[in-house]
């Protein structure tokens, strides 16, 4: 599977095969027709509601849609009719990096809201500690 440069570049290059107009694919797939072009311009990620519909409009199966994105599926979840329904997606090391950047900087700030909690609760202790003194 390879890679497309940017987000919706699989869509633009799949609708450019079909030799379909993006306002039909939007019509077909009742996507608005400005939430697809943002779609294609990688400026909306593309929803997984939207990827069975995108895949009706194409006329090919959901994986065909997934794979053109780059999303690599590793677990496929079907319906009792065997269509997918859902996958998972495999984060990019940068994705699974960036990631873990925003949990580290989201814990040091819980980190240092609790500092500044035990500090008051010492400063009031202190106060509580020298009136009784």
């Amino acid at each position: 599977m390879v890679k497309p440069e940017k987000p919706g570049q699989g869509l633009r290059e799949l609708r450019l095969e079909k030799n379909f107009k993006q306002n039909f694919v939007a019509e077909k797939s009742g996507i608005h027709l400005k939430t697809y072009q943002r779609m294609e311009a990688g400026k909306t990620k593309i929803g997984l509601t939207d990827v069975p519909s995108l895949a009706d409009a194409f006329g090919v199966p959901q994986d065909e849609i997934l794979k053109k994105e780059g999303i690599s599926m590793t677990n496929h979840f079907k319906n009792e009719n065997g269509h997918n329904i859902g996958y998972v997606k495999t984060l990019s090391e940068s994705e699974k990096a960036s990631g873990l950047e925003s949990r580290m900087l989201n814990m040091e700030a819980k980190l240092d809201s609790r500092d500044e909690r035990l500090e008051k609760i010492e400063m009031l202790l202190e106060k509580v500690l020298s009136k009784l003194a």
